[in-house]
């Protein structure tokens, strides 16, 4: 039993496409929520300045990439588990750039790539998603001017702190989590060595080794067995026995390796 036979991968995959789906619709109502309550600086007049980079092009983009992701889901699955991770680390990107860059805290966004590797338990996505969201936490706020004097130095190291408390934690339960499986996988292992070997047991307790036949002890038990469904359900029974004529003297003229070939045959 392989590790990776474990896990129902076409069930996860589609569990986290929804999850994605909703972080969508949670990300649009709090755009309109920010919105709503005044969260829109002044200084975005005409509305479309706000609008258009802060909520039409983000959404936009998320909507493409989840459709993108639900076809390579449907008519490409062997690829789809790689492009689902990835698009944890895309949509952590789209959101970080276009988002307002009056909310602060929303570096910790980044955060998504590596719950959604802790959720997949995907040890590789998860080394390769920890740098390249550190270097989203640098490099991101660089990108929109509107952001560099909104977001502080402080800001970048609570969230790096996040991000690698997140990693450290995800990377030892996942190592633990292998760990539990190996030992599930060698427990099964165990119990079907030990199945095997009760059948092995028991079918030479019953036959005889030379004759590969039922032994005494056999017979009798189906004897007993017989006798009480005859008490229940009557039914003729016949038995038959064979006997083999003069065979001692084969034993005692050619010798008893002669006579169990005999027997053997």
């Amino acid at each position: 039993m392989k590790i990776s036979t474990v896990f129902n991968r076409f069930y996860w995959n589609r569990m986290i496409l929804n999850a994605y789906w909703s972080i969508f619709i949670i990300y649009i109502i709090a755009q309109i929520l920010v919105y709503i309550l005044g969260g829109k600086p002044e200084q975005y007049s005409p509305l479309y300045d706000y609008f258009i980079p802060y909520m039409i092009l983000p959404d936009t983009l998320l909507i493409l990439l989840l459709i993108l992701l639900e076809l390579l889901y449907r008519y490409q699955w062997r690829y789809a588990e790689e492009a689902i991770l990835a698009g944890a680390f895309t949509i952590s990107i789209i959101m970080t750039i276009c988002i307002g860059p009056f909310i602060h805290g929303y570096l910790c966004i980044m955060i998504l790539p590596l719950l959604i590797s802790l959720i997949s338990f995907h040890k590789k996505f998860l080394y390769v998603s920890f740098p390249l969201a550190l270097l989203a936490i640098i490099f991101v706020p660089l990108l929109d001017a509107t952001k560099r004097g909104d977001i502080s130095i402080f800001e970048q190291i609570l969230a790096g702190s996040i991000i690698v408390g997140t990693f450290v934690t995800s990377t030892g339960i996942i190592k633990r989590g292998y760990e539990l499986l190996n030992h599930l996988e060698r427990s099964m292992n165990s119990e079907q060595e030990l199945l095997i070997q009760s059948v092995i047991m028991d079918r030479l307790s019953k036959t005889d080794a030379l004759t590969d036949l039922y032994n005494h002890k056999t017979f009798h038990e189906y004897m007993e067995r017989l006798i009480e469904n005859q008490a229940i359900e009557p039914s003729p029974v016949a038995l038959a026995v064979m006997d083999i004529d003069n065979f001692k003297q084969v034993n005692d003229t050619y010798g008893h390796w002669v006579g169990d070939l005999v027997l053997k045959e």
